[in-house]
Parts: C-alpha cells; sequence; structure tokens
C-alpha cells in the first residue's frame, strides 16, 4: 500500500464513545486514531449508528457544528445522547467551558449546549452518569487549562450536576 500525504479515514480508534440504545442499536461517537506523532493521526468527529439487523450508518458533521471529539462521555437521556467534554486538537483546546453537545438519536441531529452555572472547565477522560431524566453526573476526568500559552492538565477531585432542562451546571457536594 502506498504512503498517502493525508490521514486516511479508519474506524480503529481509541476515546470514542460507544452507548446502547433500547432495542438493539448501538451509537459510537468520535474519537481518534493513532498518536498526535503519528502522520495517520486524526479525531473524528462522526457517529456510527449500528442497526440491529446488521446495517452500519455513518453521520459526518462539518467542524463548525460538532468539532472533532475525543475522550468525551456520552449519556443518553430519552432520545438525545449528551455528548460531554473532549480533549481535541492541541491549539483548538482549553477553553474554560466545558464542550457539549446533543444528539437527537431519531434525525441524528446534532447541536451545541450552552449552559450557564459552574461547569467543569475543559473536560477529558471523566466519567458520567444519569442520575434521573434530565440530570447528568460528571465525575473524574482532567481539566485542561492554558495559561501563558502553555498547556496545564490537572486531575478534577469534585463532580458537577449538569441539569439539562434548565441548561445550568452545579457543583456537587460529592466529590
Amino acid at each position: 500500500m502506498a504512503p498517502t500525504d493525508s490521514p486516511v479515514w479508519c474506524a480503529q480508534r481509541v476515546g470514542q464513545s460507544i452507548t446502547f440504545l433500547p432495542k438493539g442499536r448501538i451509537i459510537q461517537i468520535g474519537g481518534e486514531h493513532e498518536d498526535h506523532y503519528d502522520p495517520d493521526f486524526c479525531i473524528y468527529n462522526d457517529v456510527f449508528v449500528h442497526e440491529p439487523d446488521g446495517a452500519i450508518r455513518i453521520f459526518c458533521y462539518p467542524e463548525a457544528v460538532f468539532p472533532p471529539t475525543d475522550f468525551h462521555t456520552a449519556t443518553l437521556l430519552g432520545r438525545y445522547i449528551y455528548i460531554i467534554g473532549s480533549l481535541g486538537y492541541s491549539g483548538t483546546r482549553g477553553q474554560s467551558r466545558t464542550p457539549m453537545y446533543r444528539l437527537d438519536t431519531n434525525s441524528f441531529q446534532i447541536e451545541e449546549i450552552r449552559a450557564d452555572g459552574t461547569d467543569p472547565g475543559w473536560i477529558y477522560g471523566h466519567a458520567a452518569i444519569a442520575l434521573s431524566a434530565h440530570q447528568i453526573r460528571v465525575t473524574g476526568g482532567t481539566i485542561l487549562t492554558c495559561t501563558g500559552g502553555k498547556e496545564v492538565h490537572v486531575e478534577k477531585d469534585r463532580s458537577f450536576i449538569f441539569d439539562t432542562r434548565q441548561k445550568v451546571w452545579a457543583m456537587s457536594n460529592d466529590r
């Protein structure tokens, strides 16, 4: 196989979420292929839908709608998957707010969520769990900040709760 000047699409990934839906569908979101120093390194912004009959559909999104995402969580609440956090490409990360998106599992439209309150910050490698039909708890992980042009990665020791109805973050009393 001849080498190419650009990465080739690949489904062999790390940092990709897998969500099991009722009635047998499986949803895979984003992830990355290879390490940042490898010529085939790529972070993806796509969604795989595995149907119960074995069919696979792949949805690709413009970066302006859904940027490349890896090491996020994907939490199913009703018909929506809430995608929280990401490591992302160097130079595009480290903003102060938590990256969040909502995927409609009926239409596969994706939208950015802007929230108020005290969020975890630019987080990746964390865990998330549904607390109720409209609340998600985020625990663990690493917070990334940029200070003086240098990235700083710090392990997080607090839990946060996101209310999907009010679109508000709150720091949890649990650690």
